[in-house]
């Protein structure tokens, strides 16, 4: 049984073998994939016969176990059976693995040959030459591009046949050859496809774009004919406007000619492109450009002419119309100018005048104007304008009419002056009629008095009624010159004015006269009563002296005599006065008489009794006049000794201890110690003579009155002694004084110059930049310049301060702390400026930071700008741009962060100093870097946004590609779609094989669309700003994609039954195809050549590369598949079994040759694999041979570098094929034991590799050692090239940079130098070292004329570097001199001017101490000058140093020396100059001085000269040797006269610069001293003569006579009765109280005498003294009774007074309240002016009156507190006064406030009349009805209407001011508010209804230029349709698709 089984499985098996030993693969698609369905059917009839062989294997395993006999025969007969059996599987399987291959090729086969008919109809479209036919350019283009289109949509299925080739080829395919070659022949024919393609569609688009050039130049030429068209017309317009519309078509067509100029020089550059780009039809492209271009160069003449023409004419006409405007411009304004309406008042005159000062104002402001008009006309003429002549005349008529206009004006102006002044003449005579016939009531009262009072009171009112009047004559006088004037000018009322100023000047005449009359009257009237009054007194009087006169006392002694004397002296000027007093009622009387008084006979008789009462008088003076004179002499000896006593004791006392405050004080006190020793010199004078008066009177009176004379001059001479030496004393004292206070001054000068000048470097400098701290430092060290000159001050003050402690000043200790403290102050002085000095460095610092820091911040604002730009493009190449922009922008970010770093080091280097403004720093630092923060934080942001910007542009660019790709797929399916149904199952294949290739192509796609999609949500991830956007795009484009899969796969499913067959007959192929493949394996038994082909023939065998894998279930497959078939009852359901049946025998028949054929490929694979390694091995090695046998070693040092790393990598190569050698060995010895038949061939390979590797390890050190030698060749070679390049970028880093500008910047570059010094040192080694290479180069190599060279060029290289080294040196250290110089020139330009600038001073001083201290700060000056003028010296060296060197700019350097050397020069020259002016200014202040001091003394001495003291009597012989020592003293100091003028006569001989000032002086100190001479000689005259009058009266009788009278009139009870009474009875009481007084000398001389009588032991001593003690006792008594009767008559005087003065002020009430009670407020302006001139003379008069009642109330309130015996009579009339004052007071201001009102309403009501006569007179022009009748009237219009409303916006301020006004007075309650409210609401309803005719009128004239605009553009369209007419009318509809086309256009 297992027998059988076994025979009959081996029976399946032979009848398999049988069906694989079939070889045949099939010779088309179809027939391979029958064979491979067969075989798929053998090969599932094989592997279904599995388990009858396991049930067979499982039948034997149990006969094995259960120990069958034949146990070893059926294991043998089991494995038998199965091994034939797996034999048929591997022989199915190679077969499988052959049909596949078949039937990949024939599949590769079909797919080429579709192509290749595709491509052989697409080479027929693509070589035609239709693109030569221009016609339906477009509709073939759209073809080429869709033919285009479809080319790149069958590039992939290119791609997919290539890479299927290439996979059979690289599959070694059985026809691999055939597969090669098709490949090749496929891709040949696509590259010419796609190249003919391509140079159609280029030809394509060359047509197309000539099409488009050809028909762009008809469209030019046609243009171009319009234009020479337009350009013929000889029209230039006959109006502006015309003319303007033809200069804006001619402007519009020069614009078009513009852009047809662009538009054909595009063409012709089109053109040439088209002809460089080798345009099948160039020539004819040239061509056509050529004409085109010359046709339009001959237009630009024509244009031109046609510009200037159609210019000319504009001009023409735009001055014809400002011309005609002009002319209507004077015509409106000719009325108001040749107006004769002149006024009737003064009133309409100043209005009328008023309005023509604005009409000639707007005249004059219309005068640019008109020039300018006449200016353009004058420039029309001068051009030669065609219608110059008419030009002219036009310009002739405007001059004309202007001319008119301004002489009418003119003449207006003149007769409306003319008026002006008349009615200002009548206006005034009409007020001075008034006031003459108000005044002649006045003068014509008959009043003149009662009595002396009331004709005084009447005398005064009279004077101020001449003052008046002649007030008012002036006027008159006034008023007839300017009559004369008018009449003389020949004014039209000259008579009228001529008589009505006679009758005023007639008038003022008979007022004269009247006011001379009264006058006089008034006078006589006055004198009588004076005279009668003055008469009584007189005589009372006389009558009172005579008892005087008869006085015989002439005193005891000398001071008796001089009492006596004195008394008489009076007695003798009452005499004088009481003489005038006399003569003048002798004159009085005279006067009267001759006046012809009534009362002449009375006066008569008066004055002749007055006469000898007089006489009687004079007899007796003179008397005792006489016997006076006789004693005088006896007494004035004793007088004189005393008098010298008593000056010499006052000298002593005069002599102060004060020795002065300051300098001037002490001067002051030497001056006047001066004057005071000067006056000595006089006093010394009269000691002299009193000593020769002496030696007179002891020769005249010898005996004991000598002795006693003796001794008095002993005593004067001993005091006189005294004196003088503590005069001497008090010199010393002044002068040590002085110097005191001179050093005290200078301390406090250098003290306050030191605190100043501290206090200066103590403020705090506002300094914005770097530039101004410097500068501010150099003035600081010109500071350090001036302190440095100060210190000889200080070192002198201090050396006088020493000097005066060693002296043992009296003010020692203070000296001594004086400059104590001035040594302090310098030492803080100079700590101050070290100070500043810091400070100043830390400034300078601190601006250098800020100003790099603003640097940066600058960068930084321009950098966060640029970052800020939103634009980052909106295609891939713009944000590619966007991008590598921004990749520059961060490599310069990179770059600047140096600077910030070199900042942020600054910074903090400062801030370590403990910088002043540390906070500010540390805050500026902060913001730099936090704004760089923010520069790299935007970049960053900026480079995310170009990230995402760069993704969203690929996204938008990949999302239409994606689209249109699509949209093309899914026009493919519709056109598929719309071709119908087939029938055929053959046409059902191939469109399943279309669908499947579209499907794969979709396939092939959706990668894509995935990475679109993944780039979308990347961008929507990020919140991209277009998000919804993207979206959008994103589900539209997968809306299309499912789409589009949706119709493929509905398309697919339609093709099922197709796909069925095709799928069944495809298998079967596939598997007949690789059975007979594996059939032909089976058969060849190759076992391969090499590895590789025999790898290949057991993959292959194994179909390991394919995916044609033919195993039992891809046979069972197609059962199942042929099944299905066959179950759907087909026509072909027997083909379709016999098919499978076949492939499945065949596969069966197959299975086991393939396992033979296995085992035979499994060991030759082990051989193949050892020669493969072997070959291997030795291909390393000969390719390792073969680098290392190149003879190259490198043309520079980086390929020797790599050649020589090539080399290493060789090396280490060679290392691993030493370890492959010994794998080799080992792999060889195995193979030999394991195949002992490739014994002799594997140990010959072994041995041939391992020759090899000997030679390549000799090649390998031959080769190190050649790259040796060329990489130190190279190296050196390398080197000196680096350093050449080194050298020449140090020479061009060190020539680029620019020459400093600042010493900063010169130091900074010499810094900068030195270190690039320090490089260069650094790198000289380098060149060492590089030389000493080269040398060691040149010693062991043959190529020494390669390394000498480059040696020399080395040395060359060091010696230009160090050359271009020193030069940059020198410039740089020439720069750096240059701006040292510089800087110390401007310092020096500085400080001379800050020098001349205090030499420019004009002070010279006002008195000495400000001389002498100008002087010390001068030489203070000078000193700093001369210590500093070293500066300027420096710099003249430093520039002559300079200029010597050879410097660049020794010119500049030389001009710029010399200015500063002439301006050192002129400051020295103003120095001196200065210096000899404050010399001569000290001078002129020492001569002032001492001119001061001698005026002084003169005008004091003067005073004294001019004293009229004589007219005293008392002690006149005292007054008379006081003069005598006067006159000495005047004889001493004439010489200190004299020296002041020679004095001053030196300087003027000097030529001093005040020589007439000095000469003017002279001459009046002259004058004064000879005055003064004068006075003193008239003064001793007159001493003299009154001393001969003096008349001694003087006796005890005489005073008790004397003192009877007086007790009798002071017991009188006579108090007066009215003021001239209290005033005579106070006269007499004042004249007692005098004689009183008087005698209370002799009263004292009295008690002086009795005491003299009583020490003397006078025998009558008792009786006198009772009697002298009587008279002085009963003298003393009279002062009480004399005061009570004074205080009496005071009170009464003071009543009687304050009566009359409160009688008068109540009586001018009376007078000026009808004034102030008028209700007169004027009806003009001019009027209430002339009311309230009238008011303000009240209201100055009532302010006058009001001092004198408040001093009435205040004397009635003083009389009252003083209980006044009126009291209450005082009370009730000042009560009276003060009520009726006050009441008038408020009548003046309320009228002063309603004529206020008055003035402002008849302002308001001129105002606004003169606005009612504007509006009335511009009413006319708004509310006219003309509107124009063409475009330029109604423009002209418009233009006035412009001026009107530009009046009316000025007028707005005159109706708004008038509203002010008149609000205010109606709010503040005007009294005429009604009528005011009233006209100001029709002024303003006026106004408003002008602007709003104003409006109306615009509005109508705007609508008038509309229409008439309207109506012009009418026209122009209706030619404009009437031209297009014509062409809408033509017939011609084109002659081709591009005519017609081109008709369209147009």
């Amino acid at each position: 049984m297992l027998n059988r089984e076994a025979d009959q499985i081996d029976a399946s098996t032979s009848s398999h073998e049988v069906f694989l030993a079939n070889s045949e693969l099939g010779g088309s698609l179809d027939d391979v994939e029958a064979l491979m369905k067969r075989h798929e059917d053998f090969e599932n009839t094989l592997y279904a016969q599995d388990e009858r062989l396991k049930a067979f294997s499982e039948m034997a395993n149990k006969l094995i176990d259960a120990g069958h006999y034949d146990s070893k025969y059926i294991d043998d007969r089991r494995q038998q059976v199965l091994a034939r059996r797996q034999g048929v599987k591997d022989a199915a399987q190679k077969r499988r693995a052959e049909l596949n291959a078949s039937h990949k090729f024939q599949d590769f086969s079909a797919d080429v040959d579709d192509l290749k008919g595709w491509l052989s109809d697409k080479l027929k479209t693509a070589g035609d030459e239709s693109y030569r036919d221009l016609s339906n350019l477009e509709r073939k283009l759209q073809k080429h591009e869709a033919f285009e289109r479809e080319l790149r949509a069958n590039e992939g299925q290119l791609r997919a046949v290539n890479k299927t080739g290439q996979g059979l080829l690289s599959e070694n395919n059985y026809r691999r050859a055939d597969v090669a070659k098709m490949l090749q022949d496929l891709n040949i024919t696509w590259e010419e496809l796609v190249a003919l393609s391509q140079d159609k569609g280029r030809r394509l688009r060359q047509a197309a774009s000539q099409h488009t050039y050809n028909r762009t130049m008809e469209d030019t030429k046609l243009k171009l004919d319009e234009m020479v068209v337009s350009l013929q017309s000889k029209e230039v317009g006959t109006d502006m406007r015309n003319c303007k519309d033809l200069l804006n078509k001619h402007q519009a067509l020069e614009n078009d000619m513009h852009q047809l100029d662009n538009r054909i020089g595009d063409l012709v550059n089109l053109g040439e492109e088209m002809v460089h780009e080798g345009h099948f039809d160039a020539d004819n492209i040239i061509k056509a450009s050529k004409i085109t271009q010359d046709k339009f160069a001959d237009l630009r003449e024509p244009t031109l002419k046609r510009r200037e023409a159609l210019e000319e004419s504009l001009r023409f006409h735009k001055f014809r119309f400002e011309l005609d405007s002009e002319l209507q411009w004077i015509r409106e304004h000719l009325p108001l100018a040749s107006s004769e309406k002149l006024g009737q008042n003064l009133h309409q005159a100043q209005s009328l005048y008023k309005k023509h000062r604005k009409l000639e104002a707007e005249i004059d402001g219309h005068q640019p104007m008109i020039d300018r008009t006449l200016a353009s006309g004058e420039v029309l003429v001068q051009q030669a304008h065609p219608e110059n002549k008419q030009i002219e005349s036009l310009c002739v008529e405007l001059k004309e009419a202007w001319q008119d206009l301004h002489n009418k004006a003119a003449e207006r102006n003149r007769k409306l002056e003319l008026s002006l002044k008349a009615q200002q003449f009548f206006f005034e005579a009409g007020e001075v009629e008034s006031w003459l016939t108000e005044k002649n009531d006045v003068l014509s009262s008959t009043d003149y008095g009662r009595d002396r009072d009331a004709a005084t009171k009447l005398l005064t009112k009279h004077k101020a009624l001449e003052l008046e009047l002649d007030t008012y004559s002036g006027i008159v006088n006034e008023m007839g010159h300017t009559a004369a004037a008018m009449v003389n000018a020949k004014h039209p009322d000259a008579k009228v004015i001529a008589a009505r100023q006679q009758l005023i000047s007639q008038q003022m005449r008979t007022l004269q006269r009247l006011a001379t009359s009264r006058q006089q009257r008034l006078m006589e009237s006055m004198y009588r009563h004076e005279y009668f009054q003055e008469s009584a007194e007189l005589e009372q009087w006389i009558k009172e002296q005579v008892q005087t006169a008869a006085s015989e006392d002439y005193g005891q002694d000398y001071e008796h005599l001089m009492l006596l004397q004195n008394k008489f002296d009076d007695f003798k000027h009452r005499i004088e006065a009481g003489s005038e007093r006399f003569n003048q009622c002798e004159e009085l009387a005279k006067k009267l008489i001759a006046n012809d008084s009534p009362y002449i006979s009375e006066i008569e008789k008066r004055q002749e009794q007055l006469r000898d009462c007089w006489k009687q008088l004079l007899d007796l003076m003179e008397n005792r006049e006489k016997r006076l004179q006789a004693a005088g002499e006896i007494h004035r000896f004793h007088r004189d000794v005393a008098e010298a006593l008593s000056r010499i004791q006052e000298k002593n006392a005069a002599l102060p201890d004060d020795l002065g405050r300051d300098l001037n004080s002490v001067l002051a006190l030497i001056r006047k110690h001066e004057g005071f020793e000067n006056d000595l010199v006089a006093l010394e004078a009269q000691l002299q003579v009193l000593v020769e008066d002496s030696a007179r009177l002891q020769a005249a009176y010898p005996g004991q009155n000598a002795n006693q004379l003796a001794q008095q001059q002993e005593i004067v001479l001993r005091n006189w002694t005294a004196l003088q030496e503590r005069a001497a004393n008090r010199r010393e004292e002044l002068q040590s004084s002085s110097d005191l206070q001179r050093f005290l001054t200078q301390v406090r000068d250098l003290m306050n110059w030191a605190a100043g000048l501290r206090t200066t470097m103590m403020t705090e400098e506002k300094v914005r930049d770097a530039a101004s701290a410097q500068t501010l430092k150099a003035e600081h060290e010109a500071v350090k310049a001036e302190i440095e000159a100060r210190e000889e001050s200080f070192q002198a003050v201090v050396e006088m301060g020493q000097t005066m402690v060693l002296q043992d000043h009296y003010a020692a200790q203070e000296v001594e702390e004086k400059f104590k403290q001035l040594l302090e102050e310098r030492q803080k002085l100079h700590g101050a400026w070290q100070h500043k000095k810091v400070h100043l460095d830390q400034l300078i610092d601190l601006h250098f930071f800020l100003r790099d820091a603003k640097q940066i911040d600058t960068i930084s604002g321009s950098q966060e700008v640029a970052l800020a730009n939103p634009d980052f493009g909106t295609t891939v190449e713009e944000v590619d741009a966007q991008v590598k922009k921004h990749d520059a922008f961060e490599k310069l970010l990179g770059t600047q962060e140096e600077k910030v770093v070199a900042l942020q080091e600054h910074g903090d280097k400062l801030l370590a100093q403990n910088h002043f403004e540390s906070a500010t720093i540390a805050k500026r630092l902060s913001e730099v870097v936090q704004r760089r923060n923010k520069v790299h934080e935007l970049c960053g942001n900026r480079r995310q946004r170009l990230d995402d910007a760069l993704l969203h542009a690929q996204f938008v660019r990949d999302v239409g590609e994606a689209e249109s790709w699509i949209g093309e797929k899914q026009k493919k399916l519709e056109a598929e779609a719309n071709k119908g149904e087939v029938n055929s199952m053959e046409d059902k294949i191939k469109k399943l094989q279309k669908h499947q290739a579209f499907q794969a192509e979709l396939a092939a796609h959706k990668g894509r669309i995935d990475h679109i999609k993944d780039k979308g949500e990347k961008l929507v991830a990020k919140r991209h700003k277009a998000s919804r956007e993207i979206k959008s795009q994103l589900e539209h484009l997968l809306a299309a994609w499912r789409q589009l899969l949706q119709e493929s796969n509905n398309r697919g499913r339609g093709l099922e039954e197709a796909q069925d067959i095709l799928e069944f007959n495809n298998q079967v192929e596939k598997i007949e195809a690789w059975i007979r493949d594996k059939e032909m394996m089976v058969q060849a038994g190759d076992t391969g050549r090499d590895y590789e082909h025999c790898l290949a023939l057991q993959r292959k065998l194994d179909d390991f590369d394919s995916d044609m894998r033919v195993d039992d279930s891809r046979i069972k497959s197609i059962n199942t598949l042929a099944d299905k078939l066959i179950r759907q009852g087909r026509s072909d359901t027997r083909s379709v079994q016999q098919r499978r049946d076949d492939l499945i025998n065949k596969w069966r028949a197959l299975q086991g040759a393939l396992e033979a054929y296995r085992g035979h490929l499994a060991g030759a694979l082990e051989v193949h694999a050892f020669n493969r390694d072997v070959d291997d091995t030795s291909q390393r090695m000969s390719e390792k041979e073969i680098a290392m046998k190149t003879e190259d070693v490198g043309k520079d040092l980086g390929a020797v570098e790599q050649l020589q790393r090539k080399q290493d990598a060789l090396e280490r190569d060679m290392t691993a094929i030493d370890g492959k050698l010994k794998e080799h060995d080992q792999e060889a010895r195995r193979l030999v034991q394991k195949y002992p038949d490739m014994s002799t061939p594997i140990r010959s390979k072994l041995s041939e590799l391992q020759e090899t590797w000997r030679n390549l390890q000799l090649l390998a050190r031959q080769r190190k050692e050649a790259l040796t030698v060329a990489y130190t060749l190279h190296k050196f070679h390398a080197d000196l090239r680096e350093i050449e390049a080194w050298v020449a970028d140090t020479i061009k880093r060190m020539d680029s940079s620019e020459l400093p500008a600042t010493i900063s910047e010169a130091e900074a570059m010499l810094e900068l130098h030195q270190e690039r010094k320090a490089e260069i040192d650094g790198r000289l080694e380098a060149f060492k070292n590089l030389k000493y290479f080269g040398m060691r180069l040149s010693a062991n190599s043959s190529e020494q004329e390669d390394i000498t060279p480059s040696l020399a060029r080395l040395e060359e290289l060091r010696r230009t570097l160090l050359a271009a080294w020193e030069e940059r040196r020198s410039r740089l250290d020439q720069a750096h001199q240059l701006q040292l110089f510089k800087e110390q020139a401007d310092q020096a330009d500085s400080w001379l001017a800050s020098k001349e600038a205090f030499l420019h001073n004009d002070d010279l001083g006002d008195s000495l101490s400000s001389v002498e201290m100008l002087l010390r700060k001068h030489e203070a000056f000078e000193k700093m000058v001369t210590a500093q003028a070293g500066r300027v010296e420096e710099l003249e060296r430093l520039a002559l140093e300079i200029v010597a060197d050879h410097h660049y700019d020794s010119a500049g350097i030389t001009q710029r020396l010399q200015a500063v050397v002439s301006r050192r020069d002129r400051l020295k020259e103003s120095c001196m100059a200065r210096r000899r002016r404050l010399q001569e200014s000290k001078q002129l202040q020492q001569f002032l001085r001492n001119m001061y001091e001698v005026e002084g003394w003169i005008h004091q001495k003067q005073q004294v000269a001019s004293d009229e003291n004589y007219r005293d009597p008392s002690n006149l012989q005292s007054k008379i040797q006081k003069h005598t020592a006067f006159e000495s003293e005047l004889s001493a100091n004439r010489g200190r006269v004299a020296a002041v003028t020679n004095e001053g006569e030196k300087l003027i001989g000097a030529g001093h610069f005040a020589g007439m000032e000095i000469q003017t002086r002279l001459d009046e100190l002259d004058a004064a001293w000879r005055q003064l001479q004068d006075t003193s000689q008239l003064k001793r005259d007159r001493l003299n003569d009154a001393y001969q009058a003096l008349v001694f009266s003087a006796t005890l009788e005489e005073q008790e006579t004397w003192m009877d009278e007086v007790e009798q009139q002071l017991q009188s009870e006579d108090h007066g009765k009215d003021l001239s009474s209290v005033e005579h009875l106070l006269k007499r009481h004042t004249l007692l109280e005098g004689d009183v007084h008087n005698h209370g000398e002799p009263m004292d001389q009295i008690k002086m005498a009795a005491s003299t009588f009583q020490e003397s032991n006078h025998f009558m001593r008792d009786e006198i003294q009772d009697r002298a003690r009587e008279i002085i006792t009963r003298y003393h008594t009279l002062q009480q009774p004399m005061q009570i009767r004074r205080d009496n008559l005071e009170d009464a005087l003071l009543l009687q007074q304050f009566l009359r003065d409160v009688e008068d002020e109540v009586q001018w009430v009376t007078e000026k309240e009808p004034l102030a009670v008028s209700n007169d407020l004027g009806n003009s302006l001019t009027a209430v002016q002339n009311l309230q001139k009238k008011h303000q003379a009240l209201e100055a008069e009532l302010v006058t009156h009001e001092p004198v009642v408040s001093g009435l109330v205040k004397r009635a309130q003083h009389m009252i507190r003083g209980n006044h015996f009126a009291s209450q009579r005082i009370e009730g009339c000042i009560t009276e006064l003060t009520e009726k004052l006050s009441h008038l007071r408020d009548l003046a201001s309320v009228r002063r406030l309603r004529l206020l009102d008055a003035v402002e309403s008849q302002m308001f009501y001129a105002e606004a009349n003169e606005a009612d006569a504007w509006i009335r007179e511009k009413r006319p022009l708004l509310s006219s009805a003309d509107f124009g009748k063409d475009e330029n009237s109604v423009q002209s219009l418009m233009k006035k209407l412009e001026g009107l409303e530009r009046d009316l916006s000025n007028f707005q301020h005159t109706v708004g001011r008038l509203a002010k006004l008149s609000q205010g007075l109606v709010d503040r309650g005007h009294f005429d508010s009604q009528n005011i409210q009233t006209k100001q609401s029709e002024i303003e309803s006026q106004f408003s209804e002008l602007q709003s005719l104003a409006a109306t009128r615009s509005q109508r004239l705007a609508e008038s230029r509309k229409l008439f605009r309207f109506l012009r553009e009418a026209d122009e369209v209706s030619e404009w349709m009437g031209d297009q007419t014509a062409v809408a009318a033509s017939e011609d509809y084109g002659r081709d698709v591009e005519h017609v086309e081109l008709l369209i256009q147009r």
